[in-house]
């Protein structure tokens, strides 16, 4: 097993891949940024969109780097410019979409990522919408009719499953999703597309199989995506590929993947790279029950987005630990970090992870056996979610408040 993870590290890979040119530009273009030198990075990834406009990993990558610089309207100006150029050109508005999720519009996300797949069909990039947060929101059944709508009309193409798939998994219908993205599978046979079924591979990973299927389909994606050259694609099937080895009992094959590609991001001075590695260790560790050492990887990941100066990462971090807190039965320590995160989440005008913090105040408040503040807290929840659009959350809220009432004898 030893031997075949070395086959698996991402530095052989890096060292032995022969990636296209504009792949090799667009993984210096990534490494910029990641080293902090987005000016650096931006007029190569630009570059490589005057060169070839469909490299969609561009148009991520200057979302990525204007994002750094705190000037996605820059980025929004080009992405329209090249609109203007060409109205047909699908991923500039893939990559507005990537900027409003970036900006949290997610109305706007969604609205480009519609515009994208109309131009678009047969562009994985334009299907993503499973991983929206707009499920959560009062219009989710409708935004999905309409993406329905959009999908390819000939049975046998495997993007209509792709679609199919992605949007019952928005609607939150698991076994449906995993029958559609299966059946897309079989379409697959002989493609000449191997980003599309390694979409449909790391879809399948979602669904109830075995852990050892779920490992073998994690390999092949992760194969898939290193033999692509694309170090960003790499780092993110590296983590997926530990997971699944945990998943099946592989615990120290998993951790020895993140741990080496942890050193490698290091290597590179990939700075957000690195607090990704950190975090993938977290988890793995999590899951794996050490939940000390999963604290402690925290905590490191969340010192690295202090300090290059990602506020909400940081925050996104420190609200993990306190989840973990609860787990170990710490209901002060999570208390006390629950107080910090409020002010940081309302200083930072997220008013989506408020809410999720005040509900999660009111479970704290309930289990020390203070009803009286586990209501409040809960009250101000289901009303910020109500406002927010989240009918779902702010109904699990009110079947909360009814326990709370229940626990202090009020059966009214």
């Amino acid at each position: 097993m030893r031997a075949y993870l070395c086959l698996l590290l991402l530095a052989t890979a890096m060292a032995a891949a022969q990636p296209s040119p504009l792949m090799q530009e667009y993984n210096r273009a990534w490494q910029l940024t990641g080293q902090l030198k987005p000016d650096e990075a931006i007029p190569i990834l630009k570059g490589i969109i005057a060169k070839d406009k469909t490299f969609y990993r561009a148009y991520h990558g200057l979302v990525e780097a204007y994002a750094q610089k705190k000037e996605l309207g820059q980025a929004r100006e080009y992405f329209h410019s090249l609109i203007t150029e060409d109205p047909n050109n699908a991923l500039a508005y893939y990559g507005l979409a990537e900027l409003e999720g970036a900006a949290q519009d997610y109305p706007e996300e969604v609205r480009n990522y519609r515009e994208c797949l109309k131009r678009g069909l047969h562009l994985p990039v334009c299907y993503s919408i499973s991983s929206l947060p707009f499920p959560l929101s009062a219009g989710s059944a409708a935004l999905a009719n309409e993406f329905q709508k959009l999908l390819p009309a000939v049975p046998g193409d495997p993007f209509l499953y792709l679609g199919l798939s992605e949007v019952l998994w928005s609607r939150g219908k698991r076994q449906e999703a995993c029958s559609a993205g299966e059946e897309g599978l079989t379409k697959l046979n002989g493609t000449k597309q191997p980003e599309v079924r390694a979409a449909f591979l790391e879809m399948r990973l979602g669904c109830p199989d075995q852990s050892e299927a779920k490992l073998i389909h994690a390999k092949e994606a992760y194969e898939i995506k290193k033999g692509l050259g694309d170090w960003e694609s790499e780092m993110h099937a590296t983590n997926t590929l530990a997971v699944a080895y945990l998943s099946n009992g592989q615990f120290e094959d998993g951790l020895a993947l993140l741990e080496r590609l942890l050193d490698v991001l290091r290597q590179l001075g990939h700075r957000p790279g690195e607090a990704f590695g950190l975090v993938a260790l977290s988890n793995l560790y999590r899951f794996h029950g050490d939940l000390d050492t999963a604290i402690v990887f925290g905590l490191k990941a969340k010192q690295v987005w202090d300090e290059i100066g990602e506020s909400a990462r940081s925050i996104g971090e420190l609200y993990e630990i306190e989840k973990i807190y609860r787990e170990q039965g710490r209901l002060k320590e999570a208390g006390s970090l629950l107080e910090d995160l409020a002010v940081l989440a309302a200083r930072a005008g997220d008013r989506r992870l408020h809410a999720f913090v005040l509900t999660d105040q009111g479970y704290v408040y309930a289990e020390l056996g203070d009803y009286f503040k586990a209501i409040q807290f809960e009250r101000d929840s289901i009303a910020m979610f109500q406002s927010l659009g989240m009918p779902s959350q702010a109904g699990a809220g009110l079947g909360m408040l009814a326990i709370h009432y229940t626990s202090l004898g009020d059966y009214r």
